[in-house]
């Protein structure tokens, strides 16, 4: 198998990276108020992201390894169950967002976030099948992320 240049595996994970990072920045402007418990969760997000250099070169220097794309793959499916946990926190549990958000709502971004969770997850096991199916969700899952949908009805993105 022809090798694609690594430089291709960093921006695809940079990419991803910032995806997160949009999001991120887009979900914390909606929060009134943050407390102790929302830091840490923030703090295992940050863990997991800082991370991604590391299993990136990991996948590059083993484009058609299993474990390699595993490796990756349960990275950045850890990455999204910690953005999902956050959500889940802000949402329900600390009610850190306005009282005028409907539950309809929240409910609707919080099973939003579990596309990224449980098709990263979906890919850290197809690796052991076939590593290349891994490789096209690798590229395809931050295309669904690109543009913030959290609490759509506030146009008035920071």
């Amino acid at each position: 198998m022809r090798r694609p240049p690594k430089f291709l595996g960093f921006t695809v994970s940079f990419f991803t990276v910032a995806i997160f990072w949009v999001n991120h920045h887009h979900f914390f402007s909606r929060i009134t108020h943050t407390d102790w418990k929302l830091l840490w969760a923030n703090n295992l997000l940050l863990f997991f992201l800082a991370i991604v250099p590391f299993t990136t070169a990991v996948l590059g220097d083993h484009l058609d390894s299993s474990v390699a794309a595993f490796l990756y793959a349960l990275n950045l499916g850890l990455a999204a169950a910690s953005f999902t946990l956050m959500g889940f926190y802000v949402f329900f549990v600390g009610n850190l967002v306005p009282p005028a958000i409907p539950q309809a709502e929240r409910r609707r971004e919080w099973r939003r976030s579990w596309v990224g969770t449980l098709s990263y997850l979906a890919a850290a096991a197809v690796a052991f099948v076939w590593v290349p199916i891994s490789l096209v969700v690798f590229a395809v899952i931050p295309l669904v992320f690109v543009v913030p949908n959290l609490l759509r009805g506030d146009e008035a993105d920071a």
